[in-house]
């Protein structure tokens, strides 16, 4: 009876380990292309852009379809799987234009946040030659629950870690503008509006209308990720450092 199981399950099994050899198989070829130099991109290019919100799409699809198959309420959330895209591409991004920089995901920072020490785990921290903490890549699918808080929180954040570390550059991602009130309010950003703080920088991928599993065109596409790549490029220069043509 076991074994007959087990031909049953088979199949289901082995989807997951294909899942990890196709992702591995795409992070190799981004990172062994040589004819394809798909990181020297201009300054109107959104392709990587397109490819993060393909892959939520495709995410989303499958949720739909375990949704209606086993009769659940709700999706699986995709926060992770969001983090996981942005990391991939900032990953083969950086080692091919700054090698020098290390990105890692949920790696611990230690902070005293005034009143004891304690450990922040970064959704993306970027540091220089593993020791220098340069960056910071908080990502959130959206910002419906917490729509009124997000910016006094992401800034006390802040605060705490500019008490500890020095000169970190930060990045509030956000996958789609929808269910809250976007970035392009004062009373929301204060000192952060229009980019008075050269420190923070924020991104949305998706308009206010449109969420990943309905994305149909680029004009969908609220901030490109192109930018914060070059952005990140920008915080440490090493020999291979790559300039955005023209």
């Amino acid at each position: 009876m076991i074994n007959d199981i087990d031909k049953l399950e088979e199949d289901y099994i082995n989807s997951f380990k294909l899942q990890n050899k196709y992702l591995k198989e795409s992070f190799d070829t981004y990172l062994n292309a040589t004819d394809l130099e798909w990181w020297k991109f201009n300054k109107d290019s959104k392709q990587i852009t397109i490819s993060i919100i393909n892959r939520l799409k495709a995410y989303y699809n499958h949720g739909e379809g375990i949704k209606s198959l086993l009769d659940k309420n709700k999706l699986t959330p995709a926060s992770d799987f969001f983090v996981e895209q942005i990391l991939f591409f900032v990953k083969i991004y950086l080692n091919k234009v700054n090698p020098g920089l290390i990105v890692c995901s949920e790696r611990g920072c230690k902070i005293n946040n005034g009143t004891r020490n304690t450990t922040y785990f970064p959704d993306i921290s970027v540091w220089n030659n593993e020791d220098e903490l340069v960056a910071i890549i908080e990502c959130k699918t959206q910002l419906g629950r917490n729509r009124k808080d997000w910016a006094d929180q992401f800034k006390k954040r802040r605060d705490i870690f500019a008490k500890n570390y020095q000169n970190i550059k930060w990045f509030y991602c956000v996958m789609t503008g929808q269910n809250w009130n976007g970035y392009g309010f004062k009373e929301t950003l204060g000192e952060d509006y229009n980019k008075l703080n050269k420190n923070v920088s924020y991104y949305c991928l998706l308009d206010v209308k449109t969420h990943p599993s309905k994305y149909k065109s680029h004009l969908e596409i609220d901030n490109r990720i192109e930018d914060l790549l070059l952005e990140l490029n920008e915080l440490k220069k090493c020999p291979t450092g790559f300039k955005m043509e023209e």
